[in-house]
């Protein structure tokens, strides 16, 4: 995960290989990892001891929960500062108001769609499975046979749907959104911070900051800098008691999260806004490496002491372990980045594949990991059996869905996000070499940006 010497001490901004090619290959990856990697995450979910959620197998493991509590530490977070490079990518060549469009297009159309037509059927799958489960939720019911049929089950839906849209909590949000709460999150982040975006990009005090941050990232250990400030955002808002002020307000009140992925959204787009920050990153990688897995050990077992305890803990160990927890976060966001930066400079027709299908198959797989866990789960087998035939059958069943139903269509891409498929003479046309610059695929699941510098 090391820069060579040269590259250390010019402070380039561009990774071994990445010069040859003029685009951000590792990006496309690491959004492809992240996307495939949700499978086998929700899936470790419905075993993991200590998750809450709707669906879960009678047999738990502690295994499980440490490797979702792992990942949860980096996957989203990472997702999110992927999404800020793009937007970073996306300003350079487009104006602010195609810019947003593009937003409108990619990412609120499929989440409207998706949210009628695919999420219904995974609350309609864990609904049937458990009736009493709706009772856990502040929701009017009109029809109390509504399991009784799909058409039923949907008309309450709908109804439940307009009720939800007024009365907007984060806990009807899991019912109604699911897993697609990310795509109205992004949105939100790409409206809020267009105005900073163009702010450093053009104003005349927007660059001097952005080569003052250039300076800093050529010092040992600055880049870790940034993580002080996810620590802080979550100690100061938990203290503002916005949660509180706002708990009846129609809005999104989970104000600590809100803002902890908003820093990485802002820090995608710094990422190569600063133009010292990718070789930085690339030099503190197995740095990163060290201090996320130490970090992570010391949040367990300070996660551990505070659950044995008989007293609440004071305020000054809730600051601890946000800081902690913000600071685990972001050096393992640095030792993947530097990864990528150093190894997955490359392309090929899986990525060209993974690129276009990574959002579709963001969206369609937590339905189909709901209803085949559903099944597996209720099977006489040893429950790693049943882990390993959920990621199995659901990831096929999630491609095939794609690639049947999706990727073929003008009208199915169009619903999830995608640009119309090229012509057949532009797919025929002889392929470049891995090292020639191409035009990537749509990237929905980022804001549909090409990573181009």
């Amino acid at each position: 995960m090391t820069t060579p010497v040269s590259s250390a001490r010019s402070g380039s901004t561009t990774p071994p290989r990445a010069a040859a090619t003029g685009r951000r290959y590792e990006l496309d990856w690491l959004r492809a990892f992240v996307v495939l990697g949700l499978i086998p995450f929700h899936t470790a979910v419905i075993f993991s001891a200590t998750s809450d959620v709707f669906l879960k197998n009678a047999q738990t493991s502690d295994i499980m929960a440490l490797l979702t509590a792992l990942a949860g530490t980096w996957g989203m977070p990472l997702l999110f500062a992927v999404a800020g490079a793009s937007a970073y990518f996306a300003l350079s060549r487009r104006a602010a108001p195609r810019y947003l469009g593009e937003r409108v297009q990619r990412l609120i159309v499929p989440f409207v769609f998706a949210t009628l037509t695919l999420i219904p059927i995974q609350v309609y799958a864990v609904l049937v499975s458990n009736p009493e489960l709706i009772k856990s939720f502040n929701i009017p019911i009109h029809d109390p046979n509504f399991t009784a049929s799909p058409l039923a089950f949907y008309t309450e839906y709908l109804r439940a749907y307009a009720y939800f849209l007024t009365h907007f909590t984060p806990a009807l949000a899991l019912v109604f959104w699911g897993h697609l709460w990310f795509i109205p999150r992004l949105f939100v982040y790409a409206l809020l911070t267009l105005p900073l975006f163009l702010w450093l990009r053009r104003s005349a005090t927007g660059p001097r900051l952005l080569t003052a941050l250039a300076r800093l990232m050529r010092y040992p250990g600055a880049i870790f800098l940034f993580a002080l400030p996810l620590g802080l955002v979550e100690i100061f808002v938990r203290a503002a008691g916005l949660s509180a002020l706002t708990a009846s307000w129609p809005i999104y009140d989970d104000w600590e999260q809100f803002a902890y992925f908003l820093l990485y959204f802002l820090y995608g787009f710094l990422l190569f806004a600063v133009s010292t920050m990718p070789a930085a990153i690339t030099r503190h990688g197995w740095a990163g490496l060290g201090l996320g897995v130490a970090g992570f050990a010391l949040a367990l077992w300070l996660a551990r002491g505070v659950a044995l305890a008989t007293d609440p803990p004071d305020g000054a160990l809730d600051a601890i372990n946000a800081l902690i927890r913000g600071s685990v976060s972001w050096f393992w966001v640095v030792a993947i980045l530097s990864f990528a930066f150093h190894s997955l400079t490359f392309t090929n027709r899986l990525l060209d594949y993974l690129n276009e299908a990574a959002f579709p198959i963001y969206v369609l797989h937590m339905p189909i990991v709901t209803v085949v866990g559903m099944y597996v789960i209720s099977f006489s087998i040893p429950w790693a059996l049943k882990f390993v035939l959920i990621i199995v059958i659901a990831l096929a069943l999630t491609v095939g869905v794609y690639e049947l139903a999706v990727r073929r269509f003008r009208v199915t891409r169009l619903l999830f996000g995608l640009k119309p498929r090229p012509r057949r003479t532009d797919e025929s046309a002889p392929r470049l070499s891995t090292g020639d610059r191409r035009e990537p695929r749509v990237t929905p699941l980022t804001g549909g940006d090409r990573y181009a510098s």
